[in-house]
């Protein structure tokens, strides 16, 4: 148990390396900008990060703070000039929609002269939207619940959302109506790419882009995504004014927990490439891996893609990860495993993530709960539940995809 908290230690250190408020700050000290007209904050990592803006330019500028639901910190105070807005996520609600409005209204509110700074990270596709006319928002709704368990990427859900909006797919940059902005980026995906952040609201749609419709989408979606009018092109004048800079990253997150960790005592092994695919083959990779490559702390990035079952329970794929991983170790000593989602909240659960060793089956076991059932009903979070083995952080002020961290060597140091 010791070295599960080491594992917590160091993930906790990671997310701390890419907080909002920190990455702000750090970037415009980094690489000045002049002091903006407006802010408009957006994702579940808005308020950490405008309070990084607030602390380089002061609290008086008008700002719009779009973020989830008990995401307003109060570690991370709001200015008074603020308007907030509390929306949906990871299913978008009526207030999702009502933050589309306001957006629109601010953003028309400012001086076409205006500088306006965009403080943009992961939850933007779900927490506001405006929606073309044809769709509704039991439809929006509808759309995203199939979406979320469909085990498609997120390039090719993001490919669905932007034919769906009239501010996705870099159509917001044409509201904008040639007004500067900086848009400042936590990444919430693979290659840190901003037109797939937040669904790319002031990005353009470039040929060399993903953008091709799932084939396996169903007809009612394939006659939703007919309503949206074309996002602009590339070349248009509108994308002149918009500097993208990434502010945070699965990269940042992994390089902080490699560090604490060798501080700590650990050899260890950080794997570069994101893990993109299915949950349940991760599970087995992982295993694959421990044991072909033991006496090492592996550090692992990841945004692995989720199939759900039409009756799915109350779980996160983290947690479901965790639970394959610990009934596919079960009896082995000296192997254990973290897997945690840096916004602090793992799918429909108020858990980060779970730690898991040989010995978390048989104590799943011997609480009467059945693993193989759990998984078939993606309902981990009543398992981990019960036996004690899941971990909270509460809203953590960034947003930068899973991190997971496996050994198999009980507290192995230098």
């Amino acid at each position: 148990m010791n070295f599960h908290r080491e594992l917590e230690q160091i993930f906790r250190k990671a997310i701390a390396a890419v907080n909002g408020r920190t990455a702000v700050r750090n970037f415009l000290v980094s690489q000045p900008r002049p002091s903006p007209s407006a802010i408009i904050a957006i994702g579940r990592a808005a308020n950490a990060m405008l309070a990084g803006a607030c602390d380089m330019f002061g609290s008086r500028i008008p700002a719009l703070l779009i973020t989830k639901y008990g995401h307003v910190l109060n570690s991370e105070p709001v200015p008074q000039s603020t308007h907030v807005i509390e929306a949906g996520h990871p299913e978008p609600d009526q207030n999702s929609l009502l933050a589309g409005s306001a957006l629109l209204s601010f953003i028309d509110e400012q001086p076409l002269s205006a500088n306006l700074l965009f403080l943009i990270s992961g939850g933007a596709s779900s927490l506001v939207e405006v929606l073309p006319r044809g769709i509704d928002l039991d439809a929006f709704q509808r759309t995203q619940r199939w979406l979320l368990g469909s085990g498609l990427n997120i390039q090719q859900m993001n490919a669905v959302r932007k034919r769906m909006s009239l501010i996705k797919g870099g159509r917001l940059a044409k509201i904008l109506n040639d007004r500067g902005a900086t848009v400042l980026l936590i990444s919430d995906v693979p290659n840190d790419d901003p037109a797939t952040i937040g669904s790319g609201c002031l990005s353009a749609v470039t040929e060399n882009k993903d953008v091709a419709l799932p084939k396996e989408l169903p007809p009612w979606i394939k006659d939703l995504v007919a309503n949206a009018p074309e996002w602009p092109a590339a070349e248009e004048d509108c994308f002149q004014n918009i500097v993208h800079e990434i502010v945070a990253s699965n990269s940042i997150a992994r390089s902080a927990a490699a560090n604490e960790a060798r501080a700590m005592g650990f050899d260890v092994r950080e794997h570069a490439t994101i893990f993109t695919g299915d949950i349940d083959v991760a599970a087995t990779e992982i295993c694959s891996t421990l044991n072909a490559d033991p006496d090492v702390l592996h550090i692992w990035g990841a945004e692995p893609t989720v199939r759900l079952p039409p009756d799915a329970g109350r779980g996160g794929r983290n947690l479901h990860l965790a639970l394959s991983v610990a009934v596919q170790i079960s009896g082995q000593r000296g192997v254990s495993f973290l897997a945690g989602a840096t916004d602090g909240t793992d799918g429909t659960t108020d858990y980060a993530g779970a730690v898991v060793d040989g010995e978390t089956a048989g104590r799943i076991g011997k609480a009467g709960l059945s693993a193989s059932e759990a998984l078939k009903r993606a309902e981990s979070a009543r398992f981990f539940e019960g036996i004690g083995a899941g971990f909270r952080t509460g809203p953590t002020g960034t947003n930068v995809m899973d991190l997971w961290f496996g050994s198999t060597q009980l507290g192995l140091k230098k």
